[in-house]
C-alpha cells in the first residue's frame, strides 16, 4: 500500500494522533508529507504547514490525500468535504495502521486477525457485534476528590484497586464475544495508581480484535519507567484530561511521554460539568426517558465493561455497583456468569445494544445541570 504513495505529495487530513504517528510512520519509509489539513487548526506540525482542506488541495499538483481521522462521524464529514472538492478516492489511516504496527513491531498480537478487526471499523454490516468505544474502569482509588465526578469516585467509602487477573479474564472473554472494540480506553479512578498497570496494559494490547489502546489520567501522575515503555511498545496511548491548576504535571507528563515515544494528547476540558451525582428519581414519563436514551451520547461513546459487567454507560454501571439505584438484570450482559457460554452472551449483547427501550439508569439521569470542572470536595 505505501507504494501507491511512494514520488506523490502527501496530504494528511487531521492533525490529531493518528495525523502525527502516519507523518512518522511515512518520514520513517521515505514518503513526502508535504502537509496536514486541517478545518480547525493552523500553522505548522512536525515541520510540515497545517493547510485549509481548500488550501491544500490547490497547492498541489495531483497530490494524494490521507484521512486521519477515526472517529466515524468525522471520517465521514471529511469524506464528504473532500468529494465537493474533487477528491473522489482518498486513502484512510485504517489502509496503513496494520502494516505500521507490523513494520515497528508493536504490540506481539496476530496481524492478520488484527487486520480483519481493523476492517470491520466502519462496517454496517449488522451480523457484525462492534463496541466503538469502551472503557474499563481498573480502580476506584483517585488522588483528586472531585465533587461531582462522573464516576463517583468520592462516594466509594473503601477505594479499591480491582485485580489484574480478573480485569484481564473480563476483557478476554469480552472481546471473544464480540468482532471489533474500536478504542479501549483504561481508567479510574486514576489509573496510574494502580501497582499493576504494566502487565494490565500488556496483557490488554495483546488481544488482536481491541484497535485501539488508551490510558485516562489527571495528569497528577508521572508513570514509571516500566509503565512507558509496554505503552511505547505496544502503541497505548494516554488522553489527559485539563483540569488546570489541579493537573500539575501537565506539562512535565507530556515532555515524559515524548522523550518515551508514548503518543499523549491534551483532552480539553469545558470549563464546566454536568452533575450526575443526584440520586433523585426524575419521574420523567417513559416517553421522555426513551427520547433522552435515544438522543444519549453517553451509551454510544461510554459502554463500559466494569467489574465483569457491560453497561451501557458508567451511571448504569457505577451508580447500581453503590447501590444508588436499582440493580436491573436486564440492563448489563454478566461476563461472570459462567452459565453463559458464548453464544448466550453475544445474543445478550446484541439485545442490549440494539434496544430502543430506555434503561433503568436514565430515570435517575439529570443531565442538564451546570456545575464546575474538578471542584474538589
Amino acid at each position: 500500500m505505501l507504494e501507491k504513495l511512494r514520488d506523490k505529495k502527501i496530504i494528511l487530513f487531521g492533525t490529531e494522533n493518528m495525523g502525527n504517528l502516519l507523518y512518522k510512520y511515512f518520514a520513517s519509509q521515505g514518503l513526502d508529507v508535504a502537509c496536514f489539513s486541517d478545518n480547525l487548526k493552523t500553522g505548522v506540525m512536525n515541520g510540515a504547514p497545517i493547510l485549509s482542506p481548500g488550501q491544500a488541495w490547490a497547492k498541489f499538483d495531483n497530490p494524494v490525500v490521507v484521512v486521519t481521522a477515526v472517529n466515524e462521524f468525522t471520517r465521514s464529514a471529511i469524506l464528504n468535504q473532500l468529494a465537493g472538492l474533487g477528491c473522489d478516492s482518498p486513502f484512510s489511516w485504517e489502509q496503513f495502521y496494520p502494516d505500521y504496527l507490523k513494520t515497528g513491531k508493536k504490540r506481539d498480537i496476530d496481524h492478520e486477525s488484527f487486520s480483519h478487526a481493523v476492517s470491520m471499523i466502519y462496517s454496517h454490516d449488522k451480523h457484525i457485534l462492534k463496541i466503538p468505544m469502551l472503557t474499563m474502569p481498573i480502580t476506584t482509588v483517585c488522588n483528586l476528590k472531585c465533587k461531582h465526578c462522573s464516576y463517583f469516585m468520592p462516594r466509594f467509602e473503601k477505594p479499591r484497586h480491582f485485580s489484574k487477573d480478573d480485569l484481564i479474564q473480563n476483557i478476554r472473554r469480552f472481546a471473544e464475544c464480540v468482532d471489533v472494540i474500536n478504542v479501549l480506553t483504561i481508567l479510574g479512578g486514576e489509573a496510574f495508581t494502580h501497582p499493576e498497570l504494566s502487565d494490565i496494559l500488556a496483557s490488554v494490547s495483546s488481544i488482536p480484535n481491541i484497535v485501539f489502546i488508551q490510558v485516562i489520567t489527571n495528569c497528577t501522575i508521572i508513570p514509571a519507567d516500566k509503565t512507558l515503555k509496554v505503552m511505547a511498545d505496544n502503541a497505548i496511548g494516554i488522553a489527559g484530561s485539563d483540569y488546570g491548576a489541579f493537573s500539575a504535571k501537565q506539562n512535565g507528563l507530556y515532555d515524559t511521554c515524548v522523550a518515551a515515544g508514548v503518543n499523549m494528547s491534551i483532552r480539553v476540558t469545558n470549563k464546566t460539568w454536568s452533575d450526575f451525582n443526584c440520586n433523585d428519581k426524575t419521574n420523567r414519563s417513559a416517553a421522555d426517558n426513551s427520547k433522552l436514551f435515544k438522543s444519549c451520547w453517553n451509551r454510544k461513546i461510554c459502554s463500559q465493561l466494569y467489574r465483569g459487567e457491560f453497561h451501557l454507560c458508567n451511571l448504569s454501571a457505577i451508580k447500581m455497583d453503590l447501590g444508588m439505584i436499582p440493580r436491573v438484570r436486564e440492563d448489563y450482559v454478566d461476563f461472570n456468569d459462567e452459565t453463559l457460554n458464548m453464544q448466550a452472551l453475544r445474543q445478550e449483547m446484541k439485545n442490549l445494544l440494539n434496544s430502543e427501550s430506555y434503561i433503568s439508569a436514565c430515570d435517575f439521569c439529570h443531565f442538564g445541570k451546570v456545575i464546575p470542572v474538578a471542584e474538589q470536595a
